[in-house]
């Protein structure tokens, strides 16, 4: 075999093993993330109705090891604001030096939330402008270092219980979609 012909063979094994990884990766991926987002979800719903208030925040341990933290984030107000009358808030537009063009409707530019908040900023709504708050809901973070990660794998044996019932949950889930 030529030098050539050595380095093709080792090129199509390079891209098959990658295909392979590719082929092989997407399928644990999949699994995982089937197996592993409803239970995170459902852990969530859980601590955020029983468990966490907002502002609270927990550390995380499996098998005795400090395993992370989550956290339930507080509450925050956001103001919502939107163009309510378009006449009147073109009006406010040119009665402050600003060019307004007609069309059907506003340009979006002049309607765009940015332009909209700069102008809120000032401490003048416009007119045909309306501003509401809304509240984004608390929801849970959970974060885990790269430390926390390593000496939680080193006794993931020690969690063999917990994984079990996480995989004998997803298998009856995958037999009753076949069924």
């Amino acid at each position: 075999m030529t030098s050539k012909d050595e380095n093709l063979s080792m090129e199509e094994e390079t891209r098959d093993a990658a295909l392979q990884t590719l082929a092989v990766g997407k399928l644990i991926k999949d699994a995982v993330k089937k197996v592993i987002d409803p239970e995170m979800d459902g852990a969530k719903t859980w601590l955020a109705e029983h468990g966490l208030e907002p502002g609270d925040r927990k550390t995380m341990r499996v098998a005795g090891v400090d395993a992370g933290t989550v956290s339930r984030t507080n509450p925050e107000p956001k103001p919502s604001i939107r163009v309510t009358d378009e006449r009147a808030y073109a009006k406010w537009l040119e009665d402050h030096g600003h060019e307004v063009t007609w069309k059907v409707h506003l340009a979006d530019h002049l309607t765009a939330p940015r332009q909209l908040e700069a102008l809120v900023a000032t401490g003048e709504v416009p007119d045909g402008v309306e501003v509401t708050e809304t509240v984004r809901d608390s929801y849970l973070v959970v974060r885990q270092t790269a430390k926390q990660a390593r000496a939680l794998a080193d006794r993931l044996g020690e969690a063999s219980d917990l994984i079990a019932g996480m995989l004998t949950g997803y298998l009856e889930i995958e037999g009753s979609e076949s069924a």
